[in-house]
């Protein structure tokens, strides 16, 4: 969106403000349900993959995937001080950080730091156009732990999670060690950070 229009300019983004715009794996429930096993292989294998995104000596591999990403889905051109902006900006939580973020417990009055983040957005979104969420089911209806836990939970999950990726490594290597296929499918965009 910053490049789209080179005469725009940003004057304000979620970092500025100390609110991150989130992004979230989604899946059907029947479908996580059925087998809860391979939602959480899929988790590990995302997460190994957060590793490597946070990992600093990464940023140019990062870069290269994410204009490789962009250019898949149709958007040429990207700018290296863009995509580096992009990435940035966009904050990135590791397995522990996460189950954190959705801790709910009595300390916290059973209300997670994401039930906090996603009810606000709600209320600014909504501050805008009252019509903008039209139906309001609150965080506890959409924020699971459930696999995120099942990965922490299962230690060869959990050390994938966090095993180191390097920037030389195959990507299929990552989803080859969990016996796991993801298939892109037309008019479909996922942007995983929280399941």
């Amino acid at each position: 969106y910053r490049e789209a229009n080179r005469n725009s300019e940003v004057f304000c983004n979620g970092a500025d403000l100390d609110f991150p715009i989130l992004g979230g794996i989604v899946v059907r429930d029947e479908w996580a349900q059925a087998d809860p096993s391979l939602v959480a292989r899929v988790l590990a294998v995302y997460l190994k993959a957060v590793g490597f995104m946070q990992n600093k000596e990464n940023l140019d591999a990062v870069i290269e995937l994410s204009r490789d990403f962009y250019e898949f889905a149709g958007v040429p051109q990207v700018s290296n001080a863009a995509l580096e902006s992009d990435i940035m900006l966009r904050p990135l939580f590791n397995l522990d950080q996460q189950l954190g973020l959705m801790n709910r417990n009595l300390d916290n009055r059973g209300i997670s730091k994401l039930d906090e983040h996603y009810s606000e957005l709600e209320r600014f979104l909504n501050a805008f156009d009252a019509s903008a969420v039209d139906q309001n089911p609150g965080p506890r209806e959409y924020i699971d732990d459930t696999y995120m836990k099942l990965v922490s939970e299962d230690p060869v999950l959990r050390e994938m999670a966090y095993e180191e990726l390097s920037a030389d490594a195959p990507v299929e290597d990552a989803a080859e060690s969990v016996d796991v296929t993801i298939s892109i499918q037309p008019g479909f965009l996922g942007i995983p950070v929280f399941a």
